[in-house]
């Protein structure tokens, strides 16, 4: 199972799971069916470099919108603050080793409700991006 998803400062923004690898068709669904629509003039996409992130119809639907794309160079992950949720997640996540998506869907909704949005401030303060 893959999760993909999206934060900011102050909330989770879109999370989508799916059965198996994430490649990039499913990134590109993600993108225009859960992400572009809670965009705002002005927001920036953090991306690292997956593949599935770097297919060249991804950034034309993100500036579509008014916002834009920050590629983080390789082997950067302590830039990019939603790896610090993703660590905080999938270690809730191994509390109840989920064997269903139905159920991981579900323990996901209740860790979204249980996020303290101080949480996601540090974690962009912590990668340079704004201050506390």
């Amino acid at each position: 199972m893959s999760v993909i998803g999206a934060i900011t400062v102050s909330k989770v923004l879109g999370v989508m799971t799916l059965d198996g690898s994430m490649d990039s068709a499913a990134f590109k669904v993600y993108i225009s069916k859960c992400l572009v629509p809670q965009l705002w003039k002005g927001a920036v996409v953090v991306m690292d470099n997956l593949p599935a992130h770097q297919v060249k119809a991804i950034a034309p639907l993100i500036e579509a919108v008014g916002a834009r794309v920050l590629e983080l160079s390789p082997y950067s992950p302590e830039f990019n603050p939603i790896e610090h949720w993703w660590s905080q997640l999938k270690a809730f996540l191994r509390q109840f080793s989920p064997r269903t998506s139905k159920r991981v869907d579900t323990l996901i909704k209740i860790a979204m409700d249980l996020m303290n949005p101080q949480h996601l401030r540090n974690w962009f303060a912590h990668c340079c991006y704004c201050p506390l």
